[in-house]
């Protein structure tokens, strides 16, 4: 059995035969054309996002978190196709009174500060933090009002976090 490559022939009539093991053959002709243009297709850029919720006074997120890691994979990746980034962070803190931090106003805001920190040092480590842009978008003090149930972690922690997510 003979076969030849037959990729990247001009354009032109070609006939083919084919014999079997007892000599019969079958004969067939194709025009071949010039090829169609080949379009890139390229994916849009993919966003990534991650919510954390800190328990009471938290106010950092370091790069063993697994959810961050994968944040920061997804960022690193869109940098090295040649995207520059820019990254939002969202932050928060309850109503539940601190013990660590002035206000609450002060803790969600260092939580906010804390990651841009940590990105930035993190892409600047690696070489790339030229692509990257962090910025602050929001930083508030919500949910509903203390009524001294501190141990109602339910109703406060999901006022308890940062949101970080890319555009």
């Amino acid at each position: 059995m003979a076969v030849e490559d037959i990729y990247g022939i001009p354009k032109g009539e070609y006939t083919i035969v084919v014999t079997d093991d007892i000599g019969q053959t079958a004969t067939s002709s194709v025009q071949i054309g010039e090829p169609k243009p080949t379009v890139v297709v390229t994916a849009p850029d993919r966003e990534y996002s991650i919510t954390h919720y800190f328990g009471y006074n938290a106010n950092k997120l370091d790069v063993e978190n697994e959810k961050l890691i994968e944040f920061i994979n997804g960022v690193q990746s869109q940098i090295k196709k040649g995207k520059e980034v820019t990254v939002k962070i969202k932050s928060s803190a309850s109503y539940v009174p601190t013990r660590e931090f002035k206000s609450n106003d002060l803790l969600a805001k260092s939580r906010a500060e804390k990651m841009k920190k940590l990105l930035e040092d993190y892409f600047n480590d690696k070489g790339i933090g030229d692509k990257l842009n962090v910025i602050i978008t929001e930083s508030v003090v919500g949910g509903p009002l203390y009524k001294n149930d501190r141990d109602n972690v339910e109703k406060y922690q999901p006022f308890q976090f940062i949101a970080l997510s890319t555009k």
